[in-house]
């Protein structure tokens, strides 16, 4: 019994022994791929023509950052007045209300879908024009061809420009009774097109002649000296599109970029310096 139970302790210490070898080989070999995991990546990093290139190409392109799938929601406790409005009329509502942001939002979407349309044609004459790291530069460096291959296109998806494009605005509906027994809920989701032609129709239509005159009068009268100032003074006293200058027999004016009519603000972002003959030629367009 006491040489069984020897033979039982020996083998027990020697399994923990055989136990810890194997723990720390294997903590070893952790250690040694993370190592060179990290030494692959970095290889890519200063080697990839690929990548330099492509950060190099996304500073000559500038484009705009918006919500393309932006949410609006109502509650009602009436559940007559819930049925009348459907998602169509409250999205309507909701732009009238704010045609100037959703102008902004459509003219963001437009300009990134061009934006996009040439960024993508650049990247393809990029793909075809330089080449990705070869075996032979990996085995120069005694790094692996596969992961070091795999890392660079990784890199280079993360390393694109994420232009924002199109627009699709959800609507959702509730309604809950008063004493919140009963929910019911109705939603729909609404796509560039339709939003875009609700927004062009209620940036020309949307206020009538005489509220459109006493909005115009009262965002026009926070126009003062000094604000007007600093805006000729900001654009060197210049208009911004043809150049003239009070020297060379131009009458100045301060233009709202986003017109008054179309819900633009008196607010420095907005204004800048226009010649009365490019004001006059802008009239009321947006650009």
């Amino acid at each position: 019994m006491f040489i069984a139970l020897n033979s039982t302790i020996n083998g027990g210490i020697i399994f923990l022994i055989a136990l810890g070898i194997a723990s720390v080989i294997a903590i070893t070999l952790i250690i040694v791929f993370s190592v060179r995991k990290k030494k692959n990546k970095t290889f890519v990093e200063n080697n990839s023509k690929r990548v330099k290139a492509l950060e190099e190409l996304n500073k000559n392109y500038h484009y705009f950052t918006y919500d393309n799938r932006p949410t609006l929601g109502h509650t009602y406790n009436n559940k007559s007045s819930w049925y009348k409005v459907e998602p169509i009329n409250y999205l309507s509502y909701q732009i009238r209300e704010n045609v100037a942001l959703w102008m902004r939002i459509k003219k963001a979407a437009d300009e990134n879908k061009t934006t996009l349309a040439k960024y993508k044609k650049d990247i393809e004459k990029l793909l075809n024009n330089i080449a990705p790291i070869s075996k032979e530069q990996c085995k120069a460096n005694k790094r692996g061809y596969r992961y070091c291959s795999k890392y660079e296109n990784k890199l280079f998806e993360e390393t694109k420009l994420n232009i924002t494009t199109g627009l699709v605005v959800s609507v959702t509906l509730d309604y809950i009774s008063p004493k919140g027994q009963v929910h019911e809920r109705k939603g729909d989701a609404f796509g560039y097109t339709e939003v875009s032609r609700i927004i062009d129709s209620v940036s020309t239509s949307f206020m009538d002649r005489e509220t459109y005159k006493r909005i115009v009068t009262v965002e026009r009268a926070k126009v003062t000296d000094s604000l007007r100032y600093d805006v000729l003074k900001r654009d060197g006293f210049r208009c911004v599109l043809c150049g003239m200058s009070s020297k060379d027999g131009a009458i100045l004016h301060v233009d709202h970029i986003i017109p008054v009519s179309k819900g633009g603000k008196t607010e420095l972002s907005n204004l800048r310096t226009l010649c009365e003959r490019c004001n006059m030629g802008k009239s009321n367009k947006i650009e």
